[in-house]
């Protein structure tokens, strides 16, 4: 965690009285970790006449946060080490207008910049940690009234034993993480056995943004259909800019598998309520301005949260696909909530309730364990709905069936005016990826076995 908001007011109380020195010439925005979709921030910042300055939130963040960074268009760049470091840092730069999440393990460190400098697109500080933390997030929509999935937050298997008879919950239940993304950490389980498992896993250990899971979070499976409601916020008025329907599948471990999203009208009937409830959500965790990205189920009593992220989507969401989809995209929302109200409403009041092109993501998951030696890109150009390939291993790398949706070998977006090829690519892709790649169990040359870890290529 960063600096107590005893420590920040005291931060404010200097920055009142020492800020205005610095560069005042520019205008200037900060984003923390641009990562993944984030990354595209700086070019559409620099557009709007803006001196982008990117912090990194620590120095250890995992390579599944960091591997893709457009850190050309950022005026200078830094790794957090203390907030109060950082802030002189900023000030060194100039006033920010706006402090900005670039991804989910920005998110707290943004928020608590924005609080230090006193922004005037800050989201509400009492609610802060609702927004990083999957129980403060339950806890909050409590409290308001919005149905949640029951839940207990446990720092032993023997507290999970007790939520088990307490809350009366029926196998299969969850177990995942407070503090983490991507279904990293997610287990459902069937028994006492898994659900011990699942705490010996996880619990005390490092997930994948880093934060040590103190304890784990409980919860009921839902079952239903899963829909990704993606949102841009300005004081408070809430715009859906793009939403998606789920594909996963549950593996015989327990592992929540990513296996397709499909991009969604924004007027389709279906979705009505389920957005409805978004936005009650993003009011219950007080976010007023900038993207949101939240997973919801919808089941037979209706919509619930899975989870809400107060930045943009995940998977290197390139503006420019989402463009081709709706006509915008929520980056370009984003910039516009932070810079100007009325060019923020005005670009809201225009946005299609259609769909331009059909659109999907798929996931390449391996079908057998072992080295990747080959990808077979041709196979994928050769299919007309492919429009682009973000490849998340390199050759000579151990590839297994993913436990999460940072282990996915490959993301394919998949753009067509035909319904029909969407659904011909996505089946061919997930049903024979032993034509796209090749799976070896030869150990390759230019690889070692890191300790305690399969092996795979240093270089990775």
């Amino acid at each position: 965690m960063f600096q107590t908001f005893a420590v920040q007011s005291l931060l404010v109380n200097l920055f009142n009285k020492e800020i205005r020195g610095g560069n005042m010439e520019n205008k200037i925005c900060v984003v923390v970790d641009g990562y993944s979709t984030g990354s595209y921030y700086v070019n559409y910042f620099i557009k709007e006449d803006f001196d982008c300055f990117h912090i990194q939130s620590q120095s250890d963040l995992p390579l599944a946060t960091t591997f893709c960074h457009e850190s050309s268009g950022f005026k200078s760049n830094i790794v957090n080490e203390s907030v109060e470091k950082t802030v002189e840092w900023i000030k060194e730069k100039g006033v920010p207008e706006f402090i900005v999440p670039g991804s989910e393990s920005g998110v707290e460190l943004a928020d608590t910049l924005s609080q230090i400098f006193n922004t005037k697109s800050k989201n509400e500080k009492a609610k802060a940690n609702a927004r990083i933390d999957k129980f403060g997030m339950y806890k909050a929509l409590k409290e308001n009234g919005i149905r949640t999935i029951r839940q207990e937050y446990c720092k032993s298997y023997e507290q999970a034993v007790e939520t088990i008879n307490d809350l009366d919950l029926n196998y299969p239940a969850v177990v995942k993480p407070a503090q983490s993304c991507m279904g990293d950490g997610f287990r459902l389980c069937n028994s006492l056995i898994d659900v011990k498992k699942a705490f010996d896993d996880n619990l005390n250990s490092k997930n994948i943004l880093n934060n040590y899971n103190e304890g784990l979070i409980l919860q009921e499976f839902i079952k239903g259909t899963e829909y990704v409601v993606d949102t841009v916020s300005n004081n408070g008025n809430h715009v859906l800019t793009d939403l998606m329907k789920y594909t996963k599948k549950i593996t015989e471990q327990g592992y929540s598998i990513y296996q397709a999203a499909d991009f969604l009208a924004r007027g389709a009937n279906e979705i009505v309520t389920t957005v409805d409830y978004a936005f009650s959500v993003l009011d219950a965790v007080g976010i007023k301005y900038g993207a949101a990205h939240i997973e919801i189920m919808e089941d037979e009593n209706g919509p619930v949260l899975i989870e809400i992220g107060a930045r943009p989507a995940g998977c290197m969401l390139n503006p420019e696909f989402v463009t081709n989809a709706y006509g915008h995209n929520q980056i370009k929302m984003s910039v516009l909530s932070y810079i100007s109200t009325e060019k923020f409403l005005k670009k809201a009041s225009e946005l299609n309730t259609t769909l331009n092109k059909y659109s999907s993501l798929v996931f390449l998951i391996p079908h057998e364990s072992g080295y990747l030696s080959n990808v077979n890109l041709d196979v994928l150009e050769k299919l007309h709905s492919v429009v682009k390939v973000d490849l998340q291993v390199q050759i000579g790398e151990f590839v297994q069936e993913p436990k999460n949706l940072s282990e996915s070998l490959a993301y394919i977006y998949l753009q067509d005016d035909d319904i029909k090829e969407i659904e011909k690519t996505k089946k061919f892709v997930l049903e024979y990826p032993e034509k796209i790649i090749t799976i070896s169990q030869d150990i390759p040359n230019n690889c070692c076995t890191p300790k305690n870890q399969p092996t795979t290529c240093c270089n990775k």
